[in-house]
């Protein structure tokens, strides 16, 4: 991640809950219950990379995607930075976006969301290729990705190719937040 001291607690708990004296085991236990008003302030008022310090980068690969759908419209359009950084941390891509049911999907699914945010483009034998599974198992998988929204389907030249929904997130700002070039990107975490 980018070279960045984290600000101090006492800093942040000023910076963002001005008027109380937020211990950090309450601010991660209301921020993890999503707390009306502690998880819109965090999000509002915290570096991202401040966020994750303070929450558990595990811990927030893991509830990203739950607490992200709790916030209010408001703060929802300014997670684009939290948003970028969870998928970084999950797909080492810029284009997957965290839905709400993301860790409750069966594997399957999740490792196609995985791929198609890493690679868009691929058709279904390419991605069975890379996932190793057989291709008619894969399509209703996929189907079912495509029926919820949460993958698209181009086809400009009649083969079907696979993109995720949130593919048109900025590599730019994914990169200057990361302060990562190609070469030195690393899969931070993995779940299994």
């Amino acid at each position: 991640m980018m070279n960045r001291e984290p600000m101090s607690w006492d800093r942040i708990k000023r910076r963002v809950y001005w008027d109380r004296d937020v211990s950090l085991e309450k601010w991660q236990e209301f921020t993890a219950a999503a707390h009306p008003s502690f998880l819109p302030a965090a999000v509002y008022r915290m570096h991202v990379l401040d966020f994750i310090h303070y929450y558990g980068a595990k811990q927030f690969v893991q509830d990203w995607p739950r607490l992200r759908e709790k916030l209010p419209l408001k703060e929802q359009k300014r997670a684009g930075w939290y948003d970028a950084v969870w998928s970084h941390l999950v797909s080492h891509s810029k284009n997957l976006f965290p839905v709400s049911d993301f860790w409750d999907m069966p594997r399957i699914r999740r490792d196609v969301m995985i791929a198609a945010a890493k690679e868009p483009g691929m058709n279904i034998d390419e991605l069975a290729d890379k996932l190793d599974v057989n291709a008619t198992k894969l399509e209703a998988h996929v189907k079912e990705l495509m029926d919820q929204g949460k993958l698209r389907n181009f086809s400009p030249t009649g083969v079907a190719t696979l993109y995720p929904m949130s593919a048109k997130q900025n590599s730019l700002v994914h990169k200057k937040l990361l302060g990562l070039d190609d070469v030195q990107q690393k899969r931070v975490v993995h779940h299994t």
